[in-house]
């Protein structure tokens, strides 16, 4: 999902009419909201979410512009692009009689309309294949909530992760990997007969005996076979090798699932866990090494068996030492947390399969870090957007200014109420 054009009226601290054409920015690149603190920078940010899901990232209960008279009306209107084609969806607030009333109306590439409340939400969350939730986790990347995360206790560690992975939901994921395993299955068995199959024809005898013992590497010496048909055969063996691996992960997560009761710990859960934080700092270490010219990665070290071990140290290349995070100063924590929140995106996103993700936001932290790792930092980010994504750097640090050309710079009006100005070049 891409924000293509934002519209807010009587919303946070918007109360005039105000635009922001957000496809002015391309469908790639990196782009600065930017203005004081209290100006409004976040409130567009509540304004993408509260468009399309009907609730404000940060969660408040009325999204109404203080002091605004019963008689306006509250506007939030979001045009975005999901794969490939264009939807609109306005959200009314206005008081009937001392009562609240909200109406919504989500406009559809073909024309229709869906104004019913629970259709609409329903409709977005399988456009973009993100829940609410999942939402404001994966696109409002918050460097302050990740740095919490890095820095707290372990209990605490593991209970964000169950939150953001729900990996308390045992009963439901045992279903799960049971069908994809018997999905798996299916494919590792066509691909080895098709291998089978290559095989005999190639006059081979002792085919059924290399497939038995998956003795592949030395088939193609084996066998004579001309170039289009090795190269089949090459794909099939990468394709049996990476179902096995997959059977074998589901088969170690059924075992934890099965002995967790003959635990007092949640055998299943910890494995999870400890398996997902594994994934993020391989993640999170392919912009770390990137943002710190290779000098820093993170380690995790974890035990199934012992739920207090779940350690997230960093490895400095420079001096070859392994250093606690209260070790890490505060811009190098900074530069941690920012690579971290990035590959827990990225982790999320990964187990999301089918879901492409064009737009997110970083909000502030920025103000810890020196020039030249700033620059540094901006250089990495300019390179990621590069590829197939569009992200907004949310900050009032002076020096993103004159780094980054596009901008939505806010500001406060006479009557308080926030005034946008766009820059595009």
């Amino acid at each position: 999902m891409r924000p293509l054009l934002l519209k807010m009226k009587a919303f946070g601290s918007y109360n005039n009419e105000t635009e922001i054409n957000m496809d002015s920015f391309g469908s790639t690149g990196l782009y600065l909201i930017t203005g004081a603190t209290g100006s409004g920078k976040s409130t567009i940010i509540n304004g993408i979410v509260y468009a399309l899901y009907g609730k404000a990232c940060d969660k408040r209960d009325d999204v109404r512009a203080k002091g605004v008279d019963d008689s306006a009306e509250t506007v939030d209107e979001l045009s975005f692009m999901c794969n490939g084609k264009i939807y609109n969806i306005v959200r009314r607030i206005h008081i009937e009689e001392s009562e609240r009333v909200e109406e919504v109306a989500l406009t559809l590439p073909d024309g229709r309309e869906i104004h019913n409340s629970d259709e609409a939400n329903e409709y977005i969350v399988k456009l973009i294949g993100l829940t609410y939730e999942e939402y404001i986790k994966v696109c409002i990347l918050s460097v302050e909530k990740s740095n919490g995360f890095l820095v707290s206790n372990v209990e605490k560690q593991r209970e964000l992760l169950r939150d953001i992975f729900n990996t308390g939901k045992a009963s439901e994921l045992q279903l799960k990997l049971i069908i994809e395993k018997s999905v798996l299955t299916g494919k590792y068995t066509e691909q080895r007969h098709e291998l089978l199959n290559i095989l005999k024809n190639s006059h081979n005898e002792n085919a059924e005996v290399i497939l038995e013992d998956d003795i592949y590497d030395g088939i193609n010496n084996s066998v004579k076979m001309d170039s289009k048909t090795i190269e089949k055969v090459n794909e099939l063996k990468r394709g049996i090798s990476y179902i096995k691996e997959e059977i074998n992960s589901i088969d170690s997560l059924l075992y934890a699932m099965n002995e967790e009761e003959n635990l007092n710990i949640n055998y299943f859960e910890i494995f999870m866990q400890n398996n997902l934080m594994k994934d993020i700092v391989g993640f999170t270490n392919q912009y770390l090494s990137e943002i710190t010219n290779n000098r820093y990665l993170l380690k995790f070290n974890s035990e199934v068996d012992n739920p207090d071990v779940f350690e997230i140290k960093v490895f400095d290349n420079y001096s070859s030492t392994l250093k606690e995070l209260n070790e890490i100063s505060n811009g190098e924590m900074f530069l941690i947390s920012l690579s971290f929140i990035l590959g827990l995106s990225d982790k999320i996103l990964a187990l999301k399969k089918d879901i492409s993700l064009d737009a997110i936001f970083i909000d502030e932290g920025f103000g810890l870090l020196d020039r030249q790792t700033l620059d540094q930092t901006v250089r990495v980010l300019q390179r990621i957007t590069r590829k197939d994504k569009l992200i907004g750097m949310i900050s009032h640090v002076s020096d993103l200014y004159t780094m980054i050309t596009k901008k939505i710079i806010v500001d406060k009006g006479r009557d308080d109420s926030s005034i946008i100005t766009l820059v595009t070049e």
